[in-house]
């Protein structure tokens, strides 16, 4: 497995039923005030292939990283991306023990105080993060599949669009968490199912993507109100 690889630490599939009573979605109360100007993307791998190839996979997964990073690209965000952070880690003898220290288990719990300390705390909290006091955005491919949409899609994190009488759809599941590295508190989370009833081909797999990934950062759980420059207070 090359070096780019091992950056993506591996993750246990995330259950589709039962997300709405998961950790909270949105900014956390400690970093209501808080303003993010950069972040680290660490792609998490997922540990499903989702009747997939290697190689559909890891392309699912890249374009799932390059949608996000552009994203807040266009939000004025600077983002270390899997490219930079890459090369920049093989510069570091630490660098291993840094990803072999990253989540082994499902994102959805990882990084929550209601948690005992795993060794991704353990060792932010000692070490610290390669990449100083920037904030780590992890991002989980949790499901995808490309066939029949559930009859009824039941919870407040699924949206569905329907393109044309096509019964059959996409559906792509991305859950995300902005950590704190100094304490390795979670900043903010949330989590997007998007189902799309339309042919599949390879622009309905794009605009299922770029739509789940909009989701994913706008809305009442979304992370806007980290990017935005703080209001001065009225007088």
């Amino acid at each position: 497995m090359s070096f780019a690889k091992n950056i993506l630490a591996v993750l246990l599939l995330s259950s589709i039923v039962g997300c709405a009573s998961g950790p909270p979605r949105g900014v956390r109360a400690p970093y209501s005030e808080a303003q993010t100007q950069k972040v680290v993307i660490i792609q998490v791998e997922a540990s499903s292939h989702f009747g997939l190839t290697d190689s559909q996979r890891d392309a699912l997964e890249w374009n799932a990283h390059t949608e996000i990073a552009s994203w807040l690209v266009n939000k004025g965000v600077e983002v270390v991306s899997l490219d930079h952070s890459t090369r920049y880690l093989r510069s570091l003898e630490e660098s291993q023990d840094f990803l072999d220290a990253m989540p082994e288990d499902s994102l959805r719990h990882t990084f929550e105080p209601d948690q005992s300390v795993t060794k991704e705390v353990e060792y932010l909290r000692k070490a610290g993060s390669p990449f100083g006091d920037v904030p780590l955005l992890f991002v989980e491919l949790a499901y995808y599949t490309e066939g029949d949409c559930r009859e009824k899609a039941a919870g407040e994190h699924v949206v569905t669009r329907n393109v044309g009488p096509s019964k059959t759809c996409l559906v792509t599941h991305l859950r995300a968490k902005l950590v704190d590295p100094l304490n390795a508190q979670t900043m903010w989370e949330n989590h997007v199912l998007m189902e799309r009833y339309s042919d599949i081909d390879p622009k309905a797999r794009a605009k299922n993507l770029e739509d789940t990934v909009h989701f994913l950062f706008t809305g009442k759980h979304g992370l806007l109100s980290l990017l935005e420059e703080p209001r001065e207070s009225s007088r």
